[in-house]
């Protein structure tokens, strides 16, 4: 029936979503990992706006308890995303006559990474799930 085929094509949406989270948060732990034994990295993924805002922004917001402050959070999105020049309003999709292409949830996934630590950890954070969805939604 039309509820089963809705039911198991969500079911492959969440899938995919997931396996996409998992994609920015293992590789950002180990690269973590690396760093708090005294490694170097250099992160630089194809184009520079994308993983590369996705990795390093998540990776010093694990690294440094600063960056989970309200104010510190402010300025990870400033440095790790404006700063590198991050393409929102392409990948939104918002105000743009970008093309269906270009559009891809980058930062809402970020942002689902940093919840799913700060869900884990909610006393390592100084904001809550509700901050998040406001930055989400502006």
């Amino acid at each position: 029936s039309n509820l089963d085929l809705n039911i198991i094509t969500h079911s492959n949406e969440i899938q995919d979503w997931l396996k996409h989270t998992k994609s920015i948060v293992k590789p950002s732990l180990k690269l973590v990992d690396l760093i708090s034994k005294g490694n170097s990295v250099l992160v630089h993924c194809s184009d520079g706006w994308d993983r590369t805002s996705q990795l390093t922004s998540l990776i010093e917001l694990l690294s440094d308890k600063h960056y989970r402050t309200v104010f510190g959070f402010i300025q990870l999105i400033e440095k790790h995303w404006i700063g590198f020049g991050h393409k929102f309003k392409d990948r939104i999709g918002h105000l743009t006559s970008a093309s269906k292409s270009e559009q891809s949830p980058i930062f809402i996934q970020w942002l689902e990474c940093v919840w799913q630590f700060q869900k884990k950890y909610p006393n390592q954070f100084e904001f809550t799930e509700n901050f998040l969805i406001e930055i989400g939604l502006n």
